[in-house]
């Protein structure tokens, strides 16, 4: 499922020593990543400063990723790659440990001509665990939505890719669902001079095109979303656009259809009475009941210059909480963002995540709300404050059931300083971890974040990272606060969190969590893998401070723990 874009991106000052320790990391460690490149991209590491790189090619661009999950728990990557000189449609197949499927780089979807501008484009899984990725080029000349399916194996099951259209209309922002026979349902963005509608198709899972359709009714209609049904159909909720930008005032409505693509209620369900900005594209997760869940923005019912969240369910006759829906937080001094939201293991309850800004939007927090399956709030009328405001500039991308309570991801810092934390906490809000682990630590823009579902004991999140020219990474993390390849339970949950500071340094600090009392040993290696120092360390539960053996000459060392002759962590230090 896609991951709703930010518009509105704040530039915030930073310390002097983070811009400084900022620059000259970023110089040491772009050399790093070019060092370990192909022992980064081999599996998930628990080195969060270099991560797990997807696809880096220094001088071009790597763009706009998405993730699927196999029911395995693979996880299907796609990207835009622009080392053509155009933009070409990549993917890449990782398994539980992060381990490519395919060959390095992944492979080439479709090479043929794109537009210059990148839109929303969708990917989902299917019932064989095939992708099927929807995107527009311009092989036609105009922008046209394109459908592939490609399989496990990192063949295009559909050749060249099926092109939509819908007349001689340009398609744009395409979404995907699967049926539950296996086909695939597109719907996108269609515009013919001043028409615009809502187009969709129906193609089978051998690539037939079956039928493409339309709501139309001389009203302008886009942003259409869309799950399986319980039989064979679909749900579609999709927005009614009304007066010219940047006046343009969005209604959200809800149809369900058949598998021929007849709408099944005689009108479409007016989802809320309040509208949404013409830059909000809606996003609906199953509620487990063959109904849906939204979380929206939209404007404050106190103050038109504060945004507000609401959340509403749709259930299978089409009857809602309300009219407006249920308010998540009711401050009229803050501004509020939909960071992500999600359902527990039953569907009763419904999670939201929220990005919380002062009135100038320079300052932001997250706050946590759960509803019941009757809309009523059950952490508070203003939710539930977990990160305060602050000049640290929290921005939640996802949240998800870790089936004890919810893991929020969230990106933090300003322009060229930001990282990737995550946090835990029960469903009422309460931590259950004792710190934010760092799933990226390197400075750099994070962008286009896509979490995955929590799926063998963990969350995989891609990104695309600026850190030289715009790179795809991923990082797992483990539902103990861990990174890695998946090893057992017992050397997971000894050591995580480590930390070597300040670095580069002469005589660093190493921080080690350990979640029990242990006999370790810590390995220094230069980079043709020559043990140069080891030294023995005595683990205390809780949080340890050591210091690192001392080379006696300066370079790029590996930093080991070892357990049980097994790596624990592993990481990088520079010795100037």
């Amino acid at each position: 499922m896609a991951v709703e874009s930010t518009f509105l991106k704040q530039l915030h000052l930073v310390s002097i020593h983070r811009i400084l320790y900022f620059y000259l990391m970023k110089n040491i460690l772009l050399l790093l990543l070019m060092i370990f490149s192909l022992s980064a991209s081999a599996q998930f590491t628990n080195d969060t400063i270099g991560n797990t790189v997807i696809h880096e090619l220094n001088g071009s661009e790597q763009s706009v990723p998405l993730t699927a999950t196999t029911s395995d728990g693979k996880t299907y990557i796609s990207w835009f790659d622009n080392s053509s000189g155009q933009y070409t449609l990549r993917m890449q197949l990782i398994d539980m440990n992060g381990i490519n499927q395919w060959a390095s780089g992944g492979v080439v979807v479709s090479s043929f001509p794109q537009n210059s501008a990148l839109f929303r484009y969708d990917l989902e899984v299917d019932k064989e665990d095939n992708a099927i990725v929807a995107f527009q080029d311009e092989r036609t000349g105009t922008l046209q939505v394109v459908a592939y399916k490609i399989t496990p194996f990192g063949i295009s099951a559909w050749g060249n890719g099926i092109v939509l259209q819908d007349s001689t209309s340009d398609g744009l922002s395409p979404r995907v669902t699967v049926t539950n026979a296996n086909d695939v349902i597109v719907a996108w963005n269609a515009s013919l001079g001043s028409s615009k509608w809502v187009a969709y198709s129906k193609i089978s899972a051998g690539g037939q095109l079956q039928w493409t359709k339309r709501i139309w009714n001389n009203q302008k209609y886009s942003r259409a979303v869309m799950l399986p049904a319980s039989t064979s159909g679909f749900q579609m909720l999709y927005v009614q656009e009304s007066g010219s930008f940047p006046g343009v005032t969005s209604t959200m409505y809800f149809q369900r259809f058949d598998s021929s693509g007849t709408a099944q209620w005689v009108s479409p369900v007016l989802v809320s009475s309040k509208t949404i900005s013409f830059f909000f594209f809606p996003e609906i997760i199953s509620n487990l009941n063959d109904g849906v869940y939204i979380a929206f923005n939209t404007g404050n019912p106190s103050n038109p210059m504060m945004n507000d969240v609401y959340a509403q369910e749709i259930d299978s006759t089409g009857a809602l909480w309300s009219a407006t829906g249920t308010q998540c937080a009711n401050s009229t001094t803050e501004h509020k963002l939909v960071g992500g939201f999600c359902t527990n293991s039953t569907g009763t309850e419904i999670c939201v995540a929220l990005q919380v800004l002062n009135s100038s939007q320079s300052n932001s927090g997250i706050s946590l709300q759960r509803l019941d399956n009757s809309g009523n709030l059950l952490l508070g009328t203003n939710a539930l404050n977990i990160r305060p405001i602050s000049a640290n500039y929290y921005l939640p991308v996802g949240i998800t059931d870790e089936q004890n309570g919810v893991m929020i991801t969230y990106v933090l810092g300003g322009f060229n300083s930001q990282t990737i934390s995550c946090l835990l906490t029960d469903y009422n809000g309460l931590p259950l971890w004792s710190y934010d682990p760092m799933i990226s630590a390197f400075l750099s823009n994070k962008e286009d974040v896509s979490c995955g579902p929590y799926a063998n004991g963990q969350v995989v999140i891609v990104w695309q990272d600026d850190r030289i020219d715009g790179g795809i990474y991923a990082q797992n993390i483990f539902a103990n606060g861990g990174f890695g390849p998946h090893v057992s339970v017992e050397e997971f949950s000894s050591v995580r969190e480590v930390t070597i500071f300040p670095n580069p340094s002469a005589y660093p600090k190493m921080k080690v969590w350990s979640d029990k009392q242990t006999t370790a040993s810590i390995h220094l290696e230069n980079l043709i893998g020559e043990t140069v120092s080891t030294l023995t360390i005595d683990l205390q539960k809780g949080e340890n401070l050591l210091s690192l053996p001392e080379p006696s000459v300066a370079g790029i060392y590996i930093v080991r723990i070892l357990g049980n002759n097994q790596d624990l962590w592993q990481g990088k230090w520079v010795r100037p």
